[in-house]
């Protein structure tokens, strides 16, 4: 798999290519002239030790913007509808996943070196076509088979043991020890960022409590669905939590106060029970899925199964 690195994407997109992407997704040319409008007198200055003169914007979408994403996701639609890709990348359930992709966010899968290096040539001249320009020094391959030169153009694209997508880190090997400690080091990270508030007596523990609940905890399990969960990795991140609301409470271990006393002091949620409330939501999204969906597809996909053997599957 290549996990796609553009350069300032949301910086260089083509007005053209938004208003013909627009167009051919069906967007109502109502709809259309008014984000035209909205662009189309956009002017800027540099300012330095004094301000210069105002010239025109004529590429890129507004940072910052709700609507923003979703002019760079439709035009990099209409990117991946001109690849002739319904036979590339890798089979499941009886039909080809040649990527995924979230924003500027892009992963493609393929069965080879040879394949995966066309894929990516064909993906970067298209993209060149709507302003985008792939970042070669950050574009990464992974793969679980031997390591075979990719070039594109002049740049050999490096092979990686394990990436950041999306938030969580992705290997071939089991990843969720890992993946467990980088999310306690992120939650102390956080933590630690909010130590005015957190280890601040004279602020209320309720008030406390909301800041955690809603800013530190979720550091821990976020991607906790894919996780194949051991009572020691549990354990791990019930530790973490245990030693930030002693820290909170500003309480030593040689205090030998309970960790059932401490609980009912600070009344953060439990880590543990997020996780579990987690995985059954998602489990119950799965479920409710049509057939069709990738998501469902893959997580009821047995390897050597077919579309007809699905009821044996499950």
């Amino acid at each position: 798999m290549c996990f796609i690195d553009y350069t300032k994407a949301f910086d260089s997109l083509y007005y053209e290519a938004i208003w013909t992407s627009l167009a051919q997704q069906g967007v109502d040319q109502t709809y259309i002239k008014l984000i035209r409008s909205i662009y189309s007198k956009c002017q800027a200055k540099v300012r330095l030790e004094r301000t210069g003169t105002e010239f025109p914007i004529q590429k890129g979408v507004r940072q910052g913007d709700p609507l923003s994403p979703k002019l760079f996701s439709a035009v990099l639609e209409s990117v991946f509808r001109s690849l002739n890709w319904k036979e590339r990348g890798v089979k499941i359930d009886g039909e080809f996943l040649s990527h995924l992709r979230f924003a500027d966010d892009v992963v493609i899968f393929a069965k080879s070196a040879p394949e995966l290096e066309n894929m990516v040539t064909e993906l970067a001249a298209e993209s060149l076509k709507v302003g985008l320009s792939m970042n070669m020094a950050k574009t990464k391959v992974l793969t679980n088979s031997e390591h075979q030169n990719i070039t594109i153009g002049l740049n050999r694209l490096e092979y990686v043991e394990e990436y950041i997508y999306l938030g969580q880190l992705v290997s071939f090997v089991n990843s969720s020890k890992k993946e467990i400690q980088r999310r306690i080091a992120l939650a102390w990270k956080k933590y630690w960022g909010l130590k005015e508030i957190m280890k601040n007596n004279s602020i209320n523990m309720h008030i406390k409590k909301k800041v955690y609940d809603m800013t530190i905890l979720p550091c821990l399990p976020y991607g906790c669905q894919t996780w194949s969960l051991r009572k020691i990795d549990e354990e791990k991140l019930a530790i973490s939590q245990r030693k930030m609301e002693r820290s909170m409470l500003q309480l030593q271990l040689s205090d030998k106060v309970s960790n059932t006393i401490i609980r009912n002091k600070t009344k953060i949620a439990d880590v543990r029970k997020r996780i579990r409330t987690l995985k059954w939501n998602w489990a119950g999204h799965i479920c409710r899925l049509e057939n069709n969906r990738w998501a469902k597809r893959i997580t009821e996909w047995i390897k050597g199964k077919t579309k007809g053997k699905k009821e044996d599957q499950r």
